[in-house]
């Protein structure tokens, strides 16, 4: 049985692991947990989870952007916690950088702490816009509204963004959604190792 850290921007990501970890609820699934599931349906459980903007920054004045060493203080944060797996998700945002900052994070995480493997990624551009992806929508990620788009569909809070992916899985996905596929072979290559 792995041990699974999630990190992610707050309870539509993390559900009851959002907030103050001594008041963490292990029942309230979030998004990344139930994307998780449709991608690793058993053999984990989560041992704890952090709020993006609550992450232990990894030696600041280091010279490497506040993303890349949220990645390192995520993966440092996971070690702690006695976790196997780090599973992390960040909205783009419409910031190209913070992609790229992400991806050095991963690569400087890794040769960090090589016993935490790592899967996850962006979301080009909100978990919205994976929603929609998930719901079969072609252009989910140039969508110039995804909030809006996912509300008109029901999605506007924690449970139902929830729901969605339980009840529609990955199979139809729109192929064009390429942070998400990336999202996923990232998540499958953690756990293979």
């Amino acid at each position: 049985m792995k041990k699974v850290f999630l990190a992610g921007e707050g309870p539509n990501d993390l559900g009851g692991w959002s907030g103050d970890p001594a008041y963490a609820d292990a029942t309230v699934r979030g998004a990344i947990e139930a994307l998780l599931l449709q991608v690793q349906p058993e053999g984990w459980k989560v041992c704890g989870g952090v709020n993006w903007k609550r992450i232990r920054k990894a030696q600041a004045g280091d010279n490497r952007s506040p993303e890349t060493r949220n990645v390192l203080g995520a993966a440092l944060q996971a070690k702690e916690a006695g976790a196997d797996v780090l599973v992390f998700l960040r909205d783009r945002d419409w910031i190209p950088q913070r992609e790229k900052d992400l991806n050095d994070g991963v690569r400087d995480a890794r040769q960090r702490h090589p016993q935490i493997r790592i899967g996850g990624g962006i979301a080009v551009e909100l978990l919205e816009s994976w929603l929609l992806a998930i719901d079969g929508r072609a252009g989910s990620e140039r969508e110039r509204n995804p909030k809006e788009s996912a509300s008109k569909l029901g999605f506007t809070d924690t449970r139902a963004k929830v729901k969605h992916i339980e009840d529609r899985g990955l199979d139809g996905v729109s192929k064009d959604a390429a942070s998400l596929h990336a999202w996923i072979a990232s998540v499958q290559d953690a756990f293979a190792g």
